[in-house]
Protein backbone atom coordinates (compact mmCIF):
# COMPACT_ATOMS: atom_id res chain seq x y z
CA UNK A 1 0.00 0.00 0.00
CA UNK A 2 3.06 2.43 1.03
CA UNK A 3 4.36 1.84 -2.40
CA UNK A 4 1.34 2.63 -4.30
CA UNK A 5 0.79 5.85 -2.34
CA UNK A 6 4.02 7.17 -2.60
CA UNK A 7 3.51 6.11 -6.72
CA UNK A 8 0.52 8.76 -6.47
CA UNK A 9 2.55 11.37 -4.58
CA UNK A 10 5.50 11.33 -7.14
CA UNK A 11 3.29 10.87 -10.34
CA UNK A 12 1.07 14.25 -8.89
CA UNK A 13 4.67 16.05 -8.50
CA UNK A 14 5.57 15.12 -11.82
CA UNK A 15 3.02 16.13 -13.65
CA UNK A 16 2.71 19.28 -11.53
CA UNK A 17 6.28 20.58 -12.02
CA UNK A 18 6.15 20.09 -15.70
CA UNK A 19 3.56 21.86 -16.32
CA UNK A 20 4.09 25.38 -15.22
CA UNK A 21 1.96 28.75 -16.35
CA UNK A 22 -1.16 26.89 -17.36
CA UNK A 23 -4.60 28.17 -17.20
CA UNK A 24 -4.54 29.37 -13.20
CA UNK A 25 -6.14 32.36 -12.47
CA UNK A 26 -7.53 34.13 -8.86
CA UNK A 27 -9.41 36.55 -7.95
CA UNK A 28 -11.44 37.75 -4.50
CA UNK A 29 -13.34 40.25 -2.64
CA UNK A 30 -12.25 42.57 -0.19
CA UNK A 31 -9.91 40.53 1.99
CA UNK A 32 -10.43 38.24 -0.59
CA UNK A 33 -8.95 40.36 -3.18
CA UNK A 34 -6.26 40.83 -1.01
CA UNK A 35 -5.20 36.76 -0.83
CA UNK A 36 -5.77 36.66 -4.83
CA UNK A 37 -2.73 39.53 -5.56
CA UNK A 38 -0.52 37.87 -2.47
CA UNK A 39 -1.51 34.29 -4.42
CA UNK A 40 -0.84 35.75 -8.01
CA UNK A 41 2.44 37.86 -7.17
CA UNK A 42 3.97 35.17 -4.71
CA UNK A 43 3.03 32.41 -7.43
CA UNK A 44 3.24 34.05 -10.48
CA UNK A 45 5.58 31.46 -12.59
CA UNK A 46 2.20 29.51 -11.90
CA UNK A 47 -0.71 31.54 -11.49
CA UNK A 48 -1.21 33.76 -14.81
CA UNK A 49 -3.44 36.36 -13.85
CA UNK A 50 -5.77 38.03 -10.81
CA UNK A 51 -9.46 39.47 -10.17
CA UNK A 52 -9.24 42.13 -7.86
CA UNK A 53 -12.88 43.24 -6.50
CA UNK A 54 -12.71 46.18 -3.59
CA UNK A 55 -9.86 45.35 -1.84
CA UNK A 56 -6.53 46.40 -0.97
CA UNK A 57 -2.93 46.32 -2.58
CA UNK A 58 -0.39 43.51 -2.42
CA UNK A 59 1.38 43.55 0.37
CA UNK A 60 -0.87 47.08 1.83
CA UNK A 61 -0.76 46.52 5.75
CA UNK A 62 3.12 45.13 5.89
CA UNK A 63 2.42 43.11 8.97
CA UNK A 64 1.20 46.54 11.04
CA UNK A 65 -2.25 47.04 12.59
CA UNK A 66 -1.48 50.71 12.28
CA UNK A 67 -1.25 50.62 8.46
CA UNK A 68 -4.51 48.38 8.14
CA UNK A 69 -6.47 51.64 9.79
CA UNK A 70 -4.68 54.15 7.82
CA UNK A 71 -3.04 53.51 4.77
CA UNK A 72 -5.09 50.06 3.77
CA UNK A 73 -8.66 52.32 4.26
CA UNK A 74 -7.34 55.63 2.57
CA UNK A 75 -4.76 54.71 0.07
CA UNK A 76 -1.04 55.23 0.05
CA UNK A 77 0.73 58.31 -1.22
CA UNK A 78 3.68 56.21 -3.36
CA UNK A 79 3.89 52.03 -3.69
CA UNK A 80 7.36 52.18 -3.85
CA UNK A 81 7.57 50.26 -0.25
CA UNK A 82 5.65 47.88 -1.57
CA UNK A 83 7.48 47.50 -4.58
CA UNK A 84 10.89 47.26 -2.53
CA UNK A 85 9.10 44.11 -0.74
CA UNK A 86 8.59 42.26 -3.46
CA UNK A 87 12.06 42.70 -4.97
CA UNK A 88 13.38 41.73 -1.59
CA UNK A 89 11.20 38.35 -1.71
CA UNK A 90 12.31 37.75 -4.99
CA UNK A 91 15.94 38.03 -4.70
CA UNK A 92 15.51 35.47 -1.17
CA UNK A 93 13.22 33.08 -3.57
CA UNK A 94 10.14 33.88 -1.12
CA UNK A 95 7.96 34.30 -4.15
CA UNK A 96 8.63 33.85 -7.74
CA UNK A 97 10.49 35.99 -10.16
CA UNK A 98 8.74 39.35 -11.01
CA UNK A 99 9.57 39.17 -14.51
CA UNK A 100 6.65 36.31 -14.78
CA UNK A 101 4.21 39.27 -14.11
CA UNK A 102 4.79 41.35 -17.25
CA UNK A 103 1.57 41.10 -19.49
CA UNK A 104 -0.66 39.04 -16.93
CA UNK A 105 -4.02 40.28 -17.09
CA UNK A 106 -5.35 41.63 -14.24
CA UNK A 107 -9.01 42.86 -13.42
CA UNK A 108 -9.78 45.63 -10.74
CA UNK A 109 -13.32 46.52 -9.73
CA UNK A 110 -14.22 48.77 -6.91
CA UNK A 111 -17.96 50.05 -6.90
CA UNK A 112 -19.35 53.53 -7.18
CA UNK A 113 -20.96 53.34 -4.11
CA UNK A 114 -18.32 51.73 -2.01
CA UNK A 115 -18.22 52.45 1.75
CA UNK A 116 -15.82 50.58 2.85
CA UNK A 117 -12.56 50.31 -0.06
CA UNK A 118 -11.95 53.90 -1.53
CA UNK A 119 -11.41 54.39 -5.36
CA UNK A 120 -7.91 55.28 -4.09
CA UNK A 121 -6.96 52.56 -2.32
CA UNK A 122 -8.57 50.38 -5.22
CA UNK A 123 -6.04 52.50 -7.80
CA UNK A 124 -3.02 51.79 -5.80
CA UNK A 125 -3.18 47.95 -7.51
CA UNK A 126 -2.83 49.37 -10.54
CA UNK A 127 0.33 51.57 -9.26
CA UNK A 128 1.96 47.61 -8.05
CA UNK A 129 1.21 46.08 -11.31
CA UNK A 130 2.67 49.00 -13.40
CA UNK A 131 5.57 48.10 -13.75
CA UNK A 132 5.57 44.97 -15.19
CA UNK A 133 2.91 46.47 -18.62
CA UNK A 134 -0.10 44.16 -17.07
CA UNK A 135 -3.14 44.01 -19.27
CA UNK A 136 -5.18 45.48 -17.41
CA UNK A 137 -8.96 46.17 -17.14
CA UNK A 138 -10.73 48.62 -14.51
CA UNK A 139 -14.23 49.31 -13.86
CA UNK A 140 -14.68 51.77 -11.17
CA UNK A 141 -18.30 52.63 -12.13
CA UNK A 142 -20.55 50.46 -11.43
CA UNK A 143 -23.73 51.83 -8.97
CA UNK A 144 -22.84 48.99 -6.59
CA UNK A 145 -21.60 48.99 -2.84
CA UNK A 146 -19.12 46.92 -0.74
CA UNK A 147 -19.74 42.97 -2.17
CA UNK A 148 -19.76 41.40 -4.95
CA UNK A 149 -22.18 42.39 -7.71
CA UNK A 150 -24.45 39.48 -9.55
CA UNK A 151 -26.78 39.49 -12.37
CA UNK A 152 -29.64 38.26 -9.89
CA UNK A 153 -28.94 37.31 -6.09
CA UNK A 154 -28.22 39.42 -3.19
CA UNK A 155 -29.23 42.94 -1.63
CA UNK A 156 -30.37 45.96 -3.14
CA UNK A 157 -27.03 46.85 -5.44
CA UNK A 158 -26.32 50.67 -3.54
CA UNK A 159 -26.87 49.02 -0.21
CA UNK A 160 -24.28 47.11 1.95
CA UNK A 161 -25.70 43.94 2.15
CA UNK A 162 -23.99 42.54 5.67
CA UNK A 163 -25.75 38.88 5.39
CA UNK A 164 -23.44 37.61 2.64
CA UNK A 165 -21.81 40.88 0.50
CA UNK A 166 -23.64 39.74 -2.53
CA UNK A 167 -25.17 42.49 -4.53
CA UNK A 168 -28.14 41.98 -7.22
CA UNK A 169 -27.16 44.51 -9.66
CA UNK A 170 -28.31 42.66 -12.89
CA UNK A 171 -24.25 42.77 -13.36
CA UNK A 172 -22.39 39.83 -13.08
CA UNK A 173 -18.66 41.29 -12.02
CA UNK A 174 -17.77 37.77 -12.07
CA UNK A 175 -18.42 37.38 -15.74
CA UNK A 176 -16.97 40.57 -16.71
CA UNK A 177 -13.31 39.55 -14.85
CA UNK A 178 -12.74 35.69 -15.66
CA UNK A 179 -14.11 37.20 -19.16
CA UNK A 180 -10.84 39.33 -19.16
CA UNK A 181 -8.46 36.69 -17.27
CA UNK A 182 -9.10 34.21 -20.11
CA UNK A 183 -8.78 36.15 -23.02
CA UNK A 184 -11.94 37.94 -23.91
CA UNK A 185 -13.94 35.71 -25.78
CA UNK A 186 -15.97 33.36 -23.14
CA UNK A 187 -19.51 32.26 -23.46
CA UNK A 188 -21.53 34.24 -21.28
CA UNK A 189 -24.38 32.52 -19.05
CA UNK A 190 -27.92 33.60 -19.11
CA UNK A 191 -31.14 33.07 -17.35
CA UNK A 192 -31.35 29.69 -18.69
CA UNK A 193 -28.18 28.26 -17.62
CA UNK A 194 -28.34 25.21 -16.50
CA UNK A 195 -25.49 23.81 -13.78
CA UNK A 196 -24.92 20.54 -15.10
CA UNK A 197 -21.59 19.80 -13.23
CA UNK A 198 -21.26 19.45 -9.27
CA UNK A 199 -20.15 21.25 -6.67
CA UNK A 200 -18.09 19.20 -4.59
CA UNK A 201 -17.03 19.68 -0.61
CA UNK A 202 -13.75 18.29 0.39
CA UNK A 203 -10.94 18.43 3.17
CA UNK A 204 -8.74 21.31 2.87
CA UNK A 205 -7.04 21.19 6.15
CA UNK A 206 -5.01 17.85 4.59
CA UNK A 207 -3.17 20.67 2.25
CA UNK A 208 -1.84 23.17 4.72
CA UNK A 209 2.05 23.56 4.69
CA UNK A 210 3.55 19.96 5.56
CA UNK A 211 6.15 21.82 7.77
CA UNK A 212 4.15 22.13 10.65
CA UNK A 213 2.71 18.56 10.01
CA UNK A 214 4.89 16.09 12.28
CA UNK A 215 6.01 12.85 11.06
CA UNK A 216 2.84 10.78 12.07
CA UNK A 217 0.63 13.30 10.53
CA UNK A 218 2.87 13.78 7.07
CA UNK A 219 2.38 10.13 6.33
CA UNK A 220 -1.85 10.65 7.26
CA UNK A 221 -1.46 13.77 4.55
CA UNK A 222 -0.09 11.71 1.75
CA UNK A 223 -2.63 9.33 2.73
CA UNK A 224 -5.41 11.21 2.03
CA UNK A 225 -4.07 12.73 -0.81
CA UNK A 226 -3.66 9.57 -2.81
CA UNK A 227 -7.26 8.79 -1.37
CA UNK A 228 -8.41 12.26 -3.20
CA UNK A 229 -6.31 11.14 -6.08
CA UNK A 230 -8.04 7.37 -6.28
CA UNK A 231 -11.55 9.14 -6.16
CA UNK A 232 -11.23 11.97 -8.64
CA UNK A 233 -9.78 10.15 -11.61
CA UNK A 234 -12.80 8.37 -11.86
CA UNK A 235 -14.27 11.84 -13.85
CA UNK A 236 -12.02 10.44 -16.45
CA UNK A 237 -13.88 7.13 -16.55
CA UNK A 238 -16.84 8.41 -19.25
CA UNK A 239 -19.25 5.27 -17.58
CA UNK A 240 -18.47 7.02 -13.92
CA UNK A 241 -18.03 10.64 -14.71
CA UNK A 242 -19.76 12.41 -12.23
CA UNK A 243 -17.93 13.51 -8.93
CA UNK A 244 -18.99 12.64 -5.51
CA UNK A 245 -20.56 15.00 -3.52
CA UNK A 246 -17.96 14.95 -0.97
CA UNK A 247 -13.93 14.04 -1.43
CA UNK A 248 -12.67 11.40 1.25
CA UNK A 249 -11.08 12.13 4.49
CA UNK A 250 -10.55 10.33 7.41
CA UNK A 251 -10.98 13.43 9.49
CA UNK A 252 -7.44 14.04 11.34
CA UNK A 253 -6.88 17.84 10.46
CA UNK A 254 -9.82 19.81 11.90
CA UNK A 255 -7.06 21.09 14.21
CA UNK A 256 -4.29 21.60 12.30
CA UNK A 257 -6.71 23.72 10.11
CA UNK A 258 -8.04 25.74 12.70
CA UNK A 259 -4.32 26.77 13.94
CA UNK A 260 -4.24 28.68 10.52
CA UNK A 261 -7.82 29.95 10.81
CA UNK A 262 -8.81 27.21 8.00
CA UNK A 263 -12.24 25.66 7.88
CA UNK A 264 -12.49 22.02 7.89
CA UNK A 265 -13.61 21.72 4.31
CA UNK A 266 -14.36 24.01 1.32
CA UNK A 267 -15.90 24.00 -2.12
CA UNK A 268 -15.21 23.30 -5.79
CA UNK A 269 -17.04 23.38 -9.05
CA UNK A 270 -16.53 21.13 -11.51
CA UNK A 271 -18.24 21.92 -14.64
CA UNK A 272 -19.90 18.66 -16.30
CA UNK A 273 -17.62 18.42 -19.46
CA UNK A 274 -14.50 18.47 -16.93
CA UNK A 275 -15.90 15.48 -15.35
CA UNK A 276 -15.76 13.91 -18.78
CA UNK A 277 -11.89 13.92 -18.46
CA UNK A 278 -11.54 17.25 -20.86
CA UNK A 279 -8.21 19.17 -19.65
CA UNK A 280 -9.68 22.40 -17.89
CA UNK A 281 -8.53 26.01 -16.13
CA UNK A 282 -8.49 26.89 -12.85
CA UNK A 283 -10.22 29.34 -11.17
CA UNK A 284 -9.87 30.30 -7.15
CA UNK A 285 -12.20 32.36 -5.66
CA UNK A 286 -11.18 33.90 -2.70
CA UNK A 287 -14.44 34.84 -0.29
CA UNK A 288 -14.39 38.62 1.84
CA UNK A 289 -14.66 38.73 5.61
CA UNK A 290 -17.84 36.91 7.15
CA UNK A 291 -18.09 35.71 3.70
CA UNK A 292 -17.21 32.01 4.47
CA UNK A 293 -19.09 28.95 4.62
CA UNK A 294 -18.79 29.04 8.72
CA UNK A 295 -21.04 31.75 8.34
CA UNK A 296 -23.05 31.92 5.19
CA UNK A 297 -22.77 28.36 3.83
CA UNK A 298 -23.07 27.36 0.03
CA UNK A 299 -24.24 30.96 -0.92
CA UNK A 300 -21.10 32.92 -2.04
CA UNK A 301 -20.08 29.45 -3.84
CA UNK A 302 -23.32 28.74 -5.48
CA UNK A 303 -24.49 32.52 -5.95
CA UNK A 304 -21.42 35.25 -6.55
CA UNK A 305 -21.92 33.76 -10.31
CA UNK A 306 -18.59 31.66 -11.30
CA UNK A 307 -20.27 28.41 -11.23
CA UNK A 308 -22.39 29.62 -14.72
CA UNK A 309 -19.87 30.99 -16.38
CA UNK A 310 -17.42 27.73 -15.47
CA UNK A 311 -20.15 25.40 -16.84
CA UNK A 312 -20.25 27.25 -20.13
CA UNK A 313 -16.04 27.40 -20.70
CA UNK A 314 -15.04 24.44 -19.08
CA UNK A 315 -13.30 26.01 -15.81
CA UNK A 316 -13.23 24.49 -12.36
CA UNK A 317 -13.32 26.56 -9.86
CA UNK A 318 -11.99 26.14 -6.27
CA UNK A 319 -13.65 28.01 -2.92
CA UNK A 320 -10.87 28.15 -0.05
CA UNK A 321 -12.63 28.82 3.09
CA UNK A 322 -11.69 30.52 6.11
CA UNK A 323 -13.29 30.83 9.58
CA UNK A 324 -13.14 32.68 12.22
CA UNK A 325 -10.79 32.74 15.41
CA UNK A 326 -10.33 34.30 18.56
CA UNK A 327 -7.52 33.58 20.10
CA UNK A 328 -4.25 31.79 18.29
CA UNK A 329 -4.74 33.29 15.43
CA UNK A 330 -6.73 36.24 15.92
CA UNK A 331 -9.03 36.27 13.10
CA UNK A 332 -12.64 37.57 14.71
CA UNK A 333 -13.75 38.69 11.37
CA UNK A 334 -13.03 35.04 9.15
CA UNK A 335 -10.90 36.96 6.81
CA UNK A 336 -8.03 35.29 4.98
CA UNK A 337 -4.69 36.95 6.32
CA UNK A 338 -3.33 40.13 4.13
CA UNK A 339 -2.01 41.33 7.79
CA UNK A 340 0.21 38.44 8.97
CA UNK A 341 -2.08 36.97 11.91
CA UNK A 342 -0.65 33.71 11.00
CA UNK A 343 2.85 34.89 10.53
CA UNK A 344 5.25 37.32 9.50
CA UNK A 345 5.55 35.08 5.41
CA UNK A 346 1.62 35.63 5.53
CA UNK A 347 2.07 37.42 1.95
CA UNK A 348 4.61 34.95 0.40
CA UNK A 349 5.21 31.26 -0.38
CA UNK A 350 6.05 30.28 3.31
CA UNK A 351 3.25 31.43 4.61
CA UNK A 352 0.82 28.63 5.43
CA UNK A 353 -2.51 29.87 4.14
CA UNK A 354 -0.65 30.53 1.15
CA UNK A 355 0.70 27.57 0.68
CA UNK A 356 -2.00 25.08 1.35
CA UNK A 357 -3.86 26.60 -1.12
CA UNK A 358 -1.03 26.40 -3.62
CA UNK A 359 -1.13 22.55 -2.94
CA UNK A 360 -5.04 22.59 -3.53
CA UNK A 361 -4.13 23.95 -7.12
CA UNK A 362 -1.51 21.62 -8.00
CA UNK A 363 -3.61 18.83 -6.82
CA UNK A 364 -6.37 19.46 -8.78
CA UNK A 365 -4.19 20.57 -11.26
CA UNK A 366 -2.41 16.73 -11.56
CA UNK A 367 -6.00 15.41 -11.90
CA UNK A 368 -7.49 17.58 -14.29
CA UNK A 369 -4.58 18.67 -16.73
Amino acid sequence: MWSIVLFYVLLLSTIVNGSPRTDVTVSGGSAGSAMATQLHIAFSNDISGSGLLAGPPYYCAQGSMLKVVTDCVFGFGSVNEIHKKMKSYASDGKIDKLENLLGDPVYIFRGKNDIVVTERLAKDNEEVYKPFNPNLKTNYDTNVNHGIPTENYGGKCETLNSENFLNNCNFSVAYEMLNHLYGGNLIKPTVTTRLNGKLIEFDQGAFMNRQQLDATEERRIVDTWSQWIDTTLQLMNPVNYMPVSVLPSNGNYAAKAYSISFDKTAYMYVPSRCSKGKGCSIHVALHGCRQGKERVGETVALHAGYNEVAELNNIIVIYPQVKKSLVFPINPQGCFDWWSYTNNNYANKLGPQMSAVKNIIDTVRAIHA
